[in-house]
């Protein structure tokens, strides 16, 4: 059976692309609903429980149906009389007449199909139907969860049934897998994949509270960077952040915004490159203490050299946006700073929570961020921003957890509707949602950088990794060249993903055991590789020098009898008596060596040619070797 509200979302996407927007999307709900239950009055509560049993459309709150009866009672379809909505069923059924979807049901059972038979042959896990909906559903409550922040927190977070956050990880692990795999192979498939997560992102953001405050042009609106937007314009992070960061400041730019790079997040771009040159010359570090940009280097394979190329890019890059490398901003008149101690504190505690490592480069980068925030909150003064219009300044980050920390009510005595800072992914969906426009791609970079977020391996993974090789190196020692390996390569970083699907839960005490013997087996294989290699190299060497010496057989032989015939006819008698004796004792070889061949006191050609061989074999290989 196909789930209902994965059939809504492909509704809601549908009527978007027919030019509905906003609260107007749920005209065509409400009136098949009122329709089907013949009803004379309707109430909000009806609409909801309608919304929840008939679509699935549970997580829409009570204030977003109120909004919905005074909508359609502006359109004529229900009429407002002594506190009741009466419902108008001529109006009704013009306007059901406007509404005609098509059917996505079968289209749902074989995009379920598809991910099924992935699942299956990938990771050799086996879902079935409603297990694969219900992973589709969580994914992306999940991936919209992570966008749309809200003064809870997260957009729906009271109404979300609990989760096993252990199966969440690894189906989202899967499903990021396969959208990134249909991309590429099922255009079809990942189509039906973007108009499922258009739907639910379009729910969500009807459902978010102030969501008009986010239109109005951003004339004079200044944008500061932080520094990982700055390594996506650079393209070092994967190819959809790059896109999606380019495309978000391209519309920032037409809508009049001017772009700022404080000089803690500027000075943190050029320390993080310094350091990861440094130690890509060196080899001297470790995954689980590396910085993103040296995972990105190691796992792409990338040089020192290619981020110093890079690195002369910076001032282009900064130029090519009309970026400003800006000091802090003056402090207004009767303005009260805002409480750094609990932002410092609201910082740590969700970097802890999140299992992450906080050692004394993180320290710094909190307090750079830290100082970047009250910047913002400095530049606003002390007029609340009520809308994004005039909201004087915003912080975009790709970090969630600074999105959050700095929106928290206790940092300021002043009250803004609009966030401070603001990740580029919730940016570019409430600006997509605010501003449709059919040739903007933009939901698409969003998805696409969510599933490559979900298969980067968590900092937590690498630290258990890290410590449990450390332990068992002190009891039972690991060669050099594995640990440099390890230390080094990306298939470290291959081996955890595969092993945990980015899940700390699934990281056994087996599991470091069995990513160090697969390493091994590796370098084994490299080993053999590498001797099979130069044991093919050795057959060619052989012919080679083979062929040079039986070469050099025939044309002595021949150059002997030649010139045994030779001296038959030519008169020689006036030469020198030294010239007599040595063209005299070179005729007679021919017959002297058939005749001593024939006795056996020479070997036989081929022991000649065998011993020619070696020699030059030999001299060969040396050759080579220099």
């Amino acid at each position: 059976m196909i789930n209902r509200t994965i059939v809504s979302y492909t509704i809601l996407n549908y009527f978007e692309e027919k030019g509905l927007n906003q609260l107007d999307l749920y005209i065509p709900f409400a009136c098949k609903s009122i329709n089907k239950h013949t009803v004379q009055t309707v109430s909000a509560e009806d609409l909801k429980n309608w919304f929840s049993n008939e679509y699935g459309l549970s997580k829409v709150y009570q204030g977003v149906f109120v909004s919905l009866l005074k909508k359609m009672s502006s359109l004529g379809v229900l009429s407002l009389e002594r506190g009741c909505y009466y419902v108008n069923e001529k109006r009704l059924v013009e306007e059901l007449e406007k509404y005609h979807e098509t059917d996505s049901s079968a289209n749902i059972e074989e995009l379920c199909k598809r991910l099924i038979v992935f699942s299956k042959d990938t990771f050799g896990i086996d879902y079935s139907t409603e297990e694969a909906q219900e992973g589709i559903l969580r994914f992306l409550d999940n991936h919209d969860g992570d966008i749309i922040l809200d003064e809870d927190g997260l957009i729906g977070k009271k109404n979300r049934q609990p989760q096993n956050k252990n199966n969440l990880k690894k189906i989202n692990y899967i499903l990021s897998k396969f959208i990134i795999w249909s991309k590429d192979n099922s255009t079809a498939t990942f189509q039906l994949i973007k108009n499922i997560a258009k739907g639910h992102a379009l729910s969500v953001l009807i459902s978010m509270r102030g969501v008009n405050n986010y239109v109005g042009k951003m004339s004079g609106v200044t944008v500061a960077l932080d520094a990982p937007i700055i390594f996506n314009l650079l393209d070092l992070n994967e190819r959809v952040n790059f896109d999606m960061s380019s495309e978000l400041l391209e519309i920032l730019k037409k809508q009049g915004c001017t772009f700022v790079i404080f000089k803690q997040h500027y000075n943190e771009v050029l320390q993080t490159f310094n350091s990861t040159i440094h130690l890509l010359h060196t080899k001297d570090y470790s995954l689980d203490k590396a910085s993103r940009l040296l995972k990105y280097a190691v796992r792409n394979r990338k040089t020192a050299s290619f981020l110093k190329a890079k690195l002369e890019l910076l001032e282009s890059i900064i130029a090519k946006w009309n970026i400003t490398i800006s000091d802090a901003p003056p402090t207004p008149d009767k303005y009260s700073e805002i409480d750094f101690e609990k932002l410092n504190e609201l910082l740590m505690k969700r970097y802890q929570d999140n299992n992450i490592d906080i050692d004394e480069n993180k320290k710094r980068t909190i307090d750079n961020d830290v100082d970047v925030v009250s910047y913002i909150y400095r530049l606003r003064g002390n007029i609340p921003a009520s809308n994004l219009k005039n909201c004087n300044a915003l912080l975009i980050t790709t970090n969630t957890a600074l999105a959050y920390a700095s929106k928290h009510p206790a940092l300021s005595g002043i009250c803004h509707s609009i966030p401070v800072c603001m990740t580029d992914a919730f940016l570019s969906t409430i600006l997509w949602f605010c501003y449709p426009d059919s040739n903007s791609d933009i939901n698409e970079k969003v998805l696409l950088s969510e599933c490559y977020n979900n298969l980067s391996l968590p900092d937590e993974i690498l630290h258990r990794f890290y410590s449990e090789i450390k332990e068992l190196n002190t009891s039972t020692p690991i060669s050099e060249e594995i640990l440099m390996h390890i230390n080094t390569s990306k298939m470290v970083q291959e081996l955890l993903e595969a092993k945990t699907f980015n899940d700390t839960s699934l990281y056994t005490d087996k599991t470091t055991a069995e990513i160090l013997q697969e390493i091994e087996i590796s370098k084994n294989l490299e080993i053999n590789t590498l001797s099979g290699t130069l044991n093919k190299h050795d057959d060619k060497f052989w012919l080679f020098a083979k062929l040079i010496s039986g070469t050099i057989i025939v044309v002595s032989w021949c150059a002997l009898v030649t010139l045994f015939v030779i001296l038959k006819y030519v008169d020689y008698s006036n030469w020198s008596n030294i010239w007599k004796i040595l063209l005299n004792s070179l005729s007679i070889i021919p017959t002297l060596w058939g005749l001593m061949c024939w006795i056996g006191v020479i070997k036989q050609k081929s022991y000649l040619l065998n011993f020619l061989t070696k020699k030059i074999c030999k001299r060969i290989k040396k050759w080579f070797d220099k």
